[in-house]
This record gives structure tokens, C-alpha cells and sequence, in this order.
């Protein structure tokens, strides 16, 4: 991976990244919350400001709550699988026939 500070880059290896995915806390900092998401830090903040995420103020902090992330994120596939399917439904998406069918 490559971390870009103050113009200067540098790789940075996976296993110094924090593992966010197993931690018990069930609020998450905005650097983590969008390291889950890939988002750019500017594109994080943007989302929040535009009431994209749910999240917590308290004070100058700001936190997002793991469960409403989650929940975020089922909605948004369930959209996609929604579109997916009504495009399929009226022909104007082609899925190509899978591996080792028979048509």
C-alpha cells in the first residue's frame, strides 16, 4: 500500500495497518470507518457533511457507530441487487451465461 505525507510517499505494509475488522468497540474513528469503505479522507468527511453517514458529535469528535456502518452497507447492496434485476427484467442488462453451463 502507499501512504501519501505532506507530498511525500512511502509503502506501508498491510500488517502495520490497525485490524479495525475484529475489534469489539462499537463506535468507529472517521480514519476508520473509512479505511472499511476506501474512501478518500476528503471524501470521508464530505459523506459526513452531507449526512451520508450516520455519525456522533461529541465535542470536536466525531464517531461512527459500527452497527448504523453495517446497516449503511446492507442497504446500499440491496439497492444494487434491486437495480441489477429490474435491468435484467426489462433486457436492457445481458448476463453472460456462467462457466460450465449448458446453453
Amino acid at each position: 500500500m502507499i501512504v501519501k505525507i505532506k507530498g511525500v510517499e512511502r509503502v506501508v505494509e498491510e500488517s502495520m495497518m490497525p485490524d479495525i475488522t475484529n475489534s469489539q468497540s462499537p463506535v468507529l474513528t472517521v480514519e476508520e470507518a473509512r479505511l472499511l469503505l476506501r474512501l478518500s479522507r476528503n471524501s470521508m468527511y464530505a459523506a459526513i457533511a452531507r449526512q451520508e453517514v450516520p455519525h456522533l458529535k461529541i465535542g470536536r469528535r466525531i464517531l461512527i457507530p459500527r452497527k448504523a456502518l453495517g446497516d449503511l452497507w446492507t442497504a446500499f447492496m440491496s439497492d444494487l441487487i434491486t437495480s441489477v434485476s429490474l435491468l435484467i427484467s426489462v433486457g436492457l442488462l445481458i448476463c453472460p451465461p456462467t462457466i460450465g453451463s449448458t446453453e
